[in-house]
């Protein structure tokens, strides 16, 4: 299924982000 990938792809942008966000926030702490 082509939209299952592209939500997928979305979702794991999501992570990525939320993960790089996570970090330089505890950084700042």
């Amino acid at each position: 299924m082509q939209i299952t990938r592209f939500f997928l792809n979305i979702f794991f942008c999501l992570l990525v982000i939320l993960y790089i966000f996570a970090l330089t926030f505890s950084v700042k702490i």
